[in-house]
């Protein structure tokens, strides 16, 4: 598979060579989740592009399909207490998802640098299914809210001011999300114009059900 080939017949989902899905999340609108969903019945594994920053409309897709029926704590995050200047305070992501029928096929998840902010946690999120693996080369570390300020001569700044964390205490910010197998392109994938993360997904997913 080529970025030619995915920028030309650019859709938010495809099936992809024996009855393997593939969702890129960037366009994907409330509109077409029924569509996607009834797509999902027919294939034996799913790959999610999230080198592409997600909609709305994809993060209510993946509560829905993706994370299991149960309350899940997603993610953990810290923030200064204004009034007790050192002091931090943690709190938790925790979702309540409703009870559908959730993909149960292998999933592999795909990142890089342009993974960031709520991509990252759209990763955290699809993790929690137990059928995930994520592919990939280091996200970009950058989750949390923006907090904005104003330099000299009206230069406009911004950082994080979460930290962010998986439950287990990894650290999201500048380290980026947790990865499976650290997959980068070539250079000679590149003057190919082969999309070799995506061929390394495929990979997986044929060896996953081979076992099964």
């Amino acid at each position: 598979f080529s970025w030619n080939y995915l920028w030309k017949y650019h859709r938010t989902f495809s099936m992809l060579e024996d009855s393997i899905g593939y969702i890129c999340p960037d366009k994907l609108s409330k509109e077409e989740i029924p569509e996607i969903s009834n797509g999902l019945k027919k294939t034996r594994g799913l790959i999610i592009d999230l080198r592409y920053y997600p909609s709305q409309d994809f993060v209510d897709f993946i509560f829905k399909y993706i994370l299991p029926n149960s309350t899940i704590k997603v993610a953990q995050y810290t923030y200064p207490l204004l009034t007790l200047p050192g002091v931090f305070v943690v709190g938790n992501q925790t979702y309540r998802v409703s009870d559908n029928d959730k993909y149960n096929a292998p999933i592999v998840v795909l990142v890089n640098e342009g993974n960031q902010s709520a991509a990252e946690t759209s990763v955290q999120v699809i993790q929690c299914n137990p059928n995930t693996q994520t592919i990939g080369s280091q996200s970009a570390g950058a989750n949390g809210n923006i907090s904005e300020f104003i330099l000299p001569r009206g230069i406009l700044g911004a950082f994080s001011g979460l930290g962010w964390y998986y439950p287990d205490g990894w650290v999201v910010n500048r380290q980026g999300v947790k990865i499976d197998h650290e997959i980068r392109p070539t250079l000679e994938g590149i003057r190919d114009g082969r999309d070799e993360m995506l061929e390394a997904a495929l990979r997986l997913i044929e060896e996953k059900t081979e076992e099964e």
